[in-house]
């Protein structure tokens, strides 16, 4: 996502309106953390990606 902020990506165009911005970073963010109430073993959800975390990523692409 943040590699592919405003391009035209279609693997991090999540809502595929041409262009990678806020409208699918706040898909992600709403997103966030949740797991399929349907999938008994499912595994926790990550905090971090190599030592960054979602806040870390929103704030770098000022959207804090």
């Amino acid at each position: 996502m943040q590699t592919n902020w405003g391009k035209n990506k279609s693997g991090s165009d999540l809502n595929f309106d041409g262009v990678v911005d806020k409208k699918d970073m706040d898909y992600i963010i709403k997103n966030y953390g949740i797991q399929n109430p349907s999938v008994s073993d499912a595994p926790k959800a990550k905090t971090s990606y190599k030592g960054v975390t979602l806040d870390d990523v929103i704030n770098q692409l000022g959207l804090k």
